[in-house]
């Protein structure tokens, strides 16, 4: 992340004429960290943990390296692994054969972690359009997954904003905002958070498929988030309404279509990851995270990783599941990371985002601007939040970088335990960061979650036994 409307080869000197017309001369570790102690003192929670590096500074604060439940601020732990494996602009690909003639369609997955409703939805449109209403049989391989709720966050009952955005030289009203409401065990969302309807299972994906490609299955409930989705994503330009027969849905694993005369090859690709990735963290949204966390092979996978390219497999051990959430085992268990260690992630996924022209902004919520989880801070922080409100489990923690007239400030801030509400204290223990540094707001626009662009669509690349 980059001082806004100055080039870099001119950040040097302006930082200096800034810092020279200061009222008072910069910080010391010393007193920001001195300052933290005191305020820990004051809000008195049971254990905190501070920490902050400069751009090329070490890592410095109180109790650092002690690892603390993080919560949901794994998900930039996930955020990371995701960024530094795959790219920002990374797309998941499912290719499609479809042998009109016959009536059959294969899907070749690529463990695409976000095919939601409105994928479903969009590739349905793309069937009619060409001239596809009825499939007599289905096939997908093993790497084909399918979860509704994946990124469906927005349609829950958050009051929504509305903001004017610009979308193909047309200004339009788009509608920000919707969240889950309270802890219904019937809600959708509420079950899908809660890790009670993420099986994987060629069972439970044969099932969603039957289900989602047949329209006369469609529950009302179905019907209405078509409407719904046709009304969120004004670029899927979705028709007013589809009509789909599918008889037969079974996982295979060969695809019965390889060699066949009469065979259409089509791609169609997730939106962009750093699309998602951004809404996912403005929101917290625990499926996402879980989703994409087990397709990218899971906590093994993970700690391997991390090992292999960062030297950091030691670290991450407490790393327990993309989202943050505890296990749900007896007894309770929680990720569990140290301030340091994440600091040391956000640092260098921002250094490298920054190589490829994008920042921390593209993937992370701008406090104050983007409609999220943290509004404190000005504009000059992008942060990700982490809750446990569990009985004795209680947390409360932020981490992320604020931009300064010293450069980026990367910090984290975990407070665990301790009675009251803990939301007032993390707003007050991210005082001593705000007064010892001086912030410089970001020009950034509120973010809107688009997940459906000309590259969702299906794409046809190739065509077997087809007589021109």
């Amino acid at each position: 992340m980059r001082l806004p409307l100055f080039p870099r080869i001119m950040r040097g000197a302006v930082l200096s004429v800034l810092v020279a017309q200061a009222l008072a001369p910069a910080t010391s570790g010393a007193e920001v960290v001195n300052d933290m102690k005191a305020q820990f003192k004051r809000l008195g929670a049971t254990k905190g943990t501070f920490c902050y590096a400069l751009e090329d500074s070490q890592v410095k604060g109180i109790d650092q390296d002690q690892p603390m439940r993080i919560a949901s601020v794994a998900k930039t732990l996930t955020t990371f692994w995701a960024i530094e494996s795959r790219g920002a602009d990374y797309r998941f690909n499912t290719r499609l054969y479809v042998r009109p003639s016959t009536g059959e369609m294969h899907i070749q997955g690529s463990n695409d972690p976000f095919f939601d409703r409105d994928r479903l939805f969009t590739l349905i449109a793309d069937l009619n359009a060409k001239k596809v209403t009825k499939l007599n049989r289905v096939t997908a391989d093993h790497n084909v997954r399918v979860n509704y709720d994946a990124t469906e966050f927005r349609y829950w009952s958050r009051p929504s904003t509305v903001i004017k955005k610009k979308v193909h030289g047309k200004v339009r009203r788009i509608v920000v905002g919707g969240q889950t409401g309270g802890h219904d065990p019937k809600n959708p969302f509420f079950i899908a958070e809660n890790h009670s309807d993420t099986s994987i299972s060629d069972q439970n994906i044969a099932l969603r498929l039957q289900q989602g490609l047949n329209t006369k299955m469609w529950t009302s409930y179905m019907s209405s988030r078509y409407g719904r989705s046709r009304a969120a994503n004004p670029l899927a330009k979705l028709p007013e309404s589809v009509r789909l027969e599918t008889a037969k849905v079974e996982i295979s694993d060969s695809n019965p279509l390889k060699g066949q005369r009469g065979v259409y090859v089509f791609d169609i690709k997730s939106a962009p990851l750093r699309t998602y990735l951004k809404k996912m963290n403005i929101d917290s949204i625990n499926p996402m995270a879980e989703e994409l966390f087990f397709a990218m092979g899971g906590t093994t996978a993970f700690r391997a990783f991390m090992q292999k390219y960062f030297g950091m497999g030691k670290e991450v051990e407490g790393m327990l599941i993309g989202s943050g959430v505890n296990l749900h085992s007896n007894p309770r268990r929680d990720t569990t990371v140290a301030c340091s260690t994440v600091v040391k992630m956000i640092r260098r996924m921002d250094q490298d985002l920054e190589k490829k022209g994008f920042d921390l902004s593209d993937v992370m919520m701008v406090a104050g601007v983007d409609q999220g989880t943290w509004s404190t801070g000005g504009s000059s922080t992008v942060v990700k939040t982490g809750t446990l409100s569990a009985g004795s489990t209680v947390a409360k923690n932020l981490a992320g970088v604020m931009e300064t007239t010293q450069g980026e400030v990367y910090f984290g801030i975990f407070l665990n335990g301790g009675k009251g509400q803990m939301s007032p204290k993390l707003r007050a223990a991210e005082t001593p960061v705000l007064r010892n540094f001086r912030p410089v707001p970001l020009k950034k626009a509120p973010f809107v979650f688009s997940p459906i662009d000309q590259e969702t669509h299906m794409k046809m690349v190739g065509t077997i036994g087809v007589r021109s």
